[in-house]
Parts: structure tokens; C-alpha cells; sequence
């Protein structure tokens, strides 16, 4: 959880642009504890429109220790997938959208076992009834001479995903 529920858009865009991203995706639990902050928030603010604003690649490969959903394990191959779809179930009963972003956004996918990383939070997205925002990862990142992964675009395109963001955030609210 990079920021706390907060109302303040300018918090939620900073964070968003200063995250690093490390290979090793606990999609699910990540998910599961923003869920949970989630119920507790309500409780405080009965009136608060919970969203969870999601940036993934959507490479789930870190299943849950205990699984939410059983037989959904069952019926996809990868646990890691099935605990994110089981979690976006979830989050649909719960009333909570989920805007997820993706800056590895992925047009072709050649595993047939394996949901594509991209269809995985397309699908999840869909479940909550929220908004996807695929992001064209070659025009938007670079790598340092330590090998850290970073957003680097022009003031133009970062303002162009901000505002669909900011209008995805919005328009999960209607």
C-alpha cells in the first residue's frame, strides 16, 4: 500500500509515480489487505466511496497461503491468478472498484496455460466494476545503470495518464 485512503488526488498521483517495481508480485495479498483497510475505513466513514487504485503488471506469481476460493483454484492453473480473480470477486460483492493501471500493458500473449498478465487485471477490473488503464510501457520507462525500473516520459504523456486516471477515479463514482 503505497497511500492510505486519502481524498487528496495530488497525494494519490505522487505515490503512483514513485513506486519501483520488483518482479516478485504478491498481486492477491496486496489486493486482500487493501480490501481489509478498505472495511475498516467504512467503519470509520460509513459515507466513504471505497476504490482501490491498482498499479500492476498484472504478473501474479505469489499465491495466497490459504486460498479464498477453492474452486476457482481449481478451475484456473495458476493459484497466483485464481486468488486475484477470487479477491476481485470479493471486492464486486463488497461494492469496491478497482481502477487498475498497468504499465506493461500486453497486446499478445503466447502462453495457453497462463491468463495474459494484461487480461488478468482487464478481467479483474470487470469483476469490480471498475476501469483498466493500459499503459504503452515502451514510451514511458527506463532502467538506471543499477537496473531499477523507472517512470521517465515527457511532462505531455504523464499528464495524459494522470487525466485518465483522474477521470477513471471520477467516473468509478458515478
Amino acid at each position: 500500500i503505497i497511500t492510505y485512503p486519502t481524498t487528496n488526488i495530488n497525494k494519490l498521483i505522487g505515490g503512483l509515480f514513485n513506486i519501483e517495481f520488483s518482479g516478485r508480485t504478491p498481486l492477491a495479498k496486496g489486493l486482500l489487505l487493501a480490501h481489509r483497510l478498505l472495511i475498516s475505513q467504512k467503519i470509520k466513514n460509513p459515507d466513504a466511496i471505497p476504490r482501490i487504485l491498482l498499479v500492476s503488471d498484472g504478473l501474479a506469481n505469489i499465491p495466497l497461503e490459504k486460498p479464498i476460493d477453492p474452486l476457482l483454484r481449481e478451475a484456473i492453473y495458476s493459484e497466483a491468478q485464481a486468488d486475484v480473480l477470487a479477491i476481485a470477486k470479493l471486492l464486486g460483492k463488497k461494492g469496491v472498484k478497482m481502477i487498475a493501471v498497468n504499465p506493461w500493458h500486453i497486446k499478445k500473449w503466447g502462453s495457453l496455460i497462463f491468463i495474459s498478465p494484461t487480461e488478468l487485471l482487464m478481467f479483474a477490473t470487470r469483476i469490480t466494476g471498475g476501469v483498466y488503464i493500459g499503459i504503452d510501457i515502451d514510451r514511458i520507462l527506463t532502467q538506471d545503470r543499477y537496473g531499477r525500473v523507472r517512470i521517465s516520459a515527457t511532462e505531455n504523456k504523464i499528464e495524459y495518464i494522470v487525466d485518465n486516471i483522474i477521470m477513471a477515479i471520477f467516473e468509478s463514482i458515478i
